[in-house]
């Protein structure tokens, strides 16, 4: 059940057994993103790191929780709803926002959302990961890390899967040592033939293979799920900016679209789109979701990242709303509540759309 929001502090009637007490904490559908990517709180592992924004560095960090608890909770949550934003948890609980001071936006601070109900604001939606958390990806074949990052983001969105889902075992021997892609389309060829540092042959039915020691295993062991599905290598939330800015080309020249100064990435992988969010807000990049088709019994819903550089989300706090502002509610809440106590703002996620808090 939820009502309008009238910008009061709201009523806290139980807390473990305890009147009119403040707790911090969200609840069980938020996810916090962690270095295996998005995760439940309940989920985290103890010694797991998280993403960090710290507001004084202006910047991501990944370090471990100071404590994880779940309380029991009882009373009135705060909720925000948009179409970049999803947001259900305590009044005590900070927000990273900008605030409005006469005509112009102040610096993003960690503020309490009780303290800021009916003040104009925005969020903010992307960070950039620090620079000592960064590293290079590696290769035994001696390819330049942006050039190699190039060729991962167009295998993962173009290359043909060389081995056995259900086993996981290489179809023939020689697959280990090379890689394939089927391409038809002009632009794709010529993009494959750009990456340097490799050579490209040419083989019958459009047919593409680059021929390595050991490359192909490599793929099918860094780039499938157990399903056979896509993905990303491991670490790839801490590729160096020039490996992402070349993982990230390398994806859009597959299976993706340019939308004027945005692109687009479609893909029946959930896993490999919810790796794509993780890796874009880590890098100044703002990627939401749409889906493109629901599935039916014949088909698989295929869904979209639209990527932009708009790191903020629209504005909240705002009388009257706009088709662009967020939509404020009070819930009632039974249930548990959970809170990760960091130094600065976590990185978060409700139904697929991310908030710094």
């Amino acid at each position: 059940m939820s009502y309008e929001l009238n910008f009061r502090v709201p009523r806290f009637t139980a807390l473990n057994g305890k009147k009119n007490a403040a707790v911090c904490g969200f609840d069980l559908k938020t996810e916090v993103l962690t270095l295996d990517g998005w995760k439940r709180a309940i989920d985290l592992d103890p010694f797991e790191q998280v993403a960090v924004f710290a507001p004084k560095e202006k910047n991501i960090t990944f370090q471990y929780p100071i404590r994880v608890t779940k309380d029991f909770f009882k009373g009135d949550l705060h909720r925000i709803q948009g179409r970049q934003i999803s947001y259900l948890g305590s009044y005590e609980n900070r927000h990273l926002v900008s605030t409005a001071s006469g005509s112009k936006w102040l610096p993003h601070r960690l503020k309490a959302a009780k303290r800021i109900l009916d003040v104009r604001r925005k969020y903010l939606k992307a960070g950039s990961l620090n620079l000592r958390d960064r590293q290079l990806w590696s290769n035994k074949w001696n390819i330049d890390p942006h050039e190699f990052a190039r060729l991962v983001g167009f295998f993962v969105g173009d290359g043909v899967r060389p081995y056995l889902a259900k086993d996981n075992l290489l179809l023939k021997k020689k697959f280990s040592n090379q890689i394939r892609f089927k391409l038809t389309r002009q632009r794709k060829i010529d993009y494959l033939y750009s990456i340097k540092g490799i050579t490209v042959e040419k083989k019958a039915s459009d047919r593409y293979v680059i021929n390595l020691p050991g490359i192909g295993h490599w793929f099918a062991q860094h780039c499938f799920t157990e399903r056979g599905e896509k993905r990303l290598p491991d670490r790839y939330l801490t590729l160096t900016r020039a490996e992402v800015r070349g993982l990230l080309d390398g994806l859009k020249n597959s299976d993706g679209c340019q939308l004027r100064k945005n692109w687009g990435y479609s893909s029946t992988s959930v896993s490999l789109l919810e790796q794509i969010q993780a890796l874009c807000c880590l890098n100044n990049l703002n990627a939401s979701w749409t889906t493109l088709h629901p599935g039916d019994e014949n088909k698989r819903p295929v869904f979209n990242l639209h990527i932009s550089s708009d790191r903020l989300a629209p504005l909240a706090g705002k009388k009257p709303q706009t088709p662009t502002s967020c939509s404020e509610t009070v819930v009632e809440y039974d249930g548990f509540l959970y809170h990760v106590k960091v130094e600065g703002a976590l990185v978060l996620r409700r139904d697929r759309k991310v908030i710094f808090g």
